[in-house]
């Protein structure tokens, strides 16, 4: 269970039922919300290989398709471990110093991935790439 992805996650439930406690399946949530950043990597991996052939029809789809490519294999690899995983974090949690620096470097993750997907659909959009 000493995985950078599923502390991650643990981190991310901690934060949905902080926010909304009436969340039913903050596990759920906590998925959704691992599996922005590695929509955005993916849609910019295939902005910059081929851009070109994607059309304003097949875009809608091509995003639609990855994301529940993602949320299944996010929804194998978490959710049905989600107790497990949140058991463990609590009681073998780490320092607040460390809580605090994998934070902020995920967050850093997650702006950086979402600019960039942003940037690269721009590029294709206006025929640069």
């Amino acid at each position: 269970m000493k995985n950078l992805y599923f502390y991650i996650f643990y981190l991310l439930v901690k934060f949905v039922n902080k926010i909304n406690k009436n969340d039913i399946t903050p596990a759920f949530s906590g998925i959704l919300l691992i599996s922005l950043p590695l929509l955005f990597n993916l849609l910019s991996i295939i902005f910059i290989l081929g851009g070109s052939t994607i059309t304003k029809s097949n875009a809608s789809l091509l995003g639609i398709g990855m994301s529940l490519v993602i949320l299944v294999i996010n929804y194998f690899i978490l959710y049905k471990k989600s107790d497990q995983i949140i058991t463990y974090y609590d009681l073998n949690g780490k320092s607040g110093n460390q809580k605090k620096i994998i934070t902020v470097c995920f967050l850093i993750y997650l702006i950086t991935s979402a600019i960039m997907c942003y940037y690269f659909a721009y590029l294709v959009r206006n025929g640069r790439l």
